[in-house]
């Protein structure tokens, strides 16, 4: 778990929002990243590793995020995805999520850079 007073990364929590076709239809996951809103967080890498994709070797970097738990971050999923407010480049996949104490105050992010959307 990371220390709070290590919070001092920005980041932007986006989840795709939907797309309408020409018939004013919605598709759904056919639209763009938005972002929600954004938060501080703390970055704790863990193991790197390698993924084989499309027949190449990719690399990937997991790392552990924390971040303050409020009304906006608990609706958070799977599906969403972070992004570095100083640099947009970063971009991190949400994998899982969970509440390391069960007392609503943190919650921590299982998250990989370097592996598509």
């Amino acid at each position: 778990m990371a220390l709070t007073g290590n919070m001092t990364v920005r980041v932007h929590c986006q989840k795709t929002v939907d797309a309408t076709d020409e018939l004013g239809n919605p598709v759904p996951g056919g639209g763009k990243w938005e972002t929600q809103f954004t938060v501080l967080a703390a970055f704790e890498p863990k193991t790197g590793g390698e993924q084989v994709l499309a027949g190449r070797l990719q690399g990937v970097q997991a790392y552990i995020v924390t971040i303050w738990q409020s009304e906006d971050t608990r609706k958070i999923t799977p599906g969403w995805q972070l992004v570095d407010a100083d640099n947009a480049a970063r971009t991190f996949n949400i994998r899982s999520l969970f509440d390391p104490t069960g007392r609503r105050q943190k919650l921590e992010l299982l998250v990989e850079h370097g592996v598509a959307s």
